[in-house]
């Protein structure tokens, strides 16, 4: 059992490495359901603890692929938040550049970061609730 990960994070974050090097290899399409679930989930977490909602955007991050893999491990709160989000920058239309999307998130700041910190703090919750998943998945027991 040593090759076993010592840690929730660990085992999390060793099979995120290897399904975000097949996104890359693939494109998003390529993955399953169980693999969109980890790299959304993770990465969201990620993102969010190190520029908030700012970040998240910044990088295309698919919101509603965030909010149904959020959704499908029980986190539904956590769902609605970024679907709260999403929905406040998509009241500017689709059509608008990176620059009226950044004054945007600067000038509803306080918002943005709230919401941000409603997930970064159910981070362990996360974290469990994503392990237990990975642990689950007869797709995921030869990656361990």
């Amino acid at each position: 059992m040593s090759s076993q990960p010592e840690s929730d994070f660990q085992l999390i974050d060793e099979l995120f490495k290897r399904i975000a090097d097949k996104k890359d290899a693939v494109g998003e399409d390529g993955l399953t359901t169980p693999e969109r679930i980890v790299y959304f989930t993770w990465a969201t977490l990620g993102i969010l603890e190190n520029g908030s909602f700012q970040y998240f955007f910044e990088n295309d991050m698919d919101a509603k692929a965030v909010s149904e893999s959020l959704d499908l491990l029980g986190l539904a709160a956590l769902a609605s938040t970024v679907r709260e989000a999403n929905e406040k920058i998509c009241q500017l239309g689709y059509s608008i550049s990176w620059e009226e999307k950044l004054r945007f998130l600067h000038e509803n700041e306080a918002l943005f970061d709230s919401l941000a910190r409603q997930v970064v703090h159910s981070g362990k919750d996360i974290e469990r609730k994503l392990a237990l998943y990975i642990e689950l998945q007869p797709a995921f027991s030869s990656k361990k």
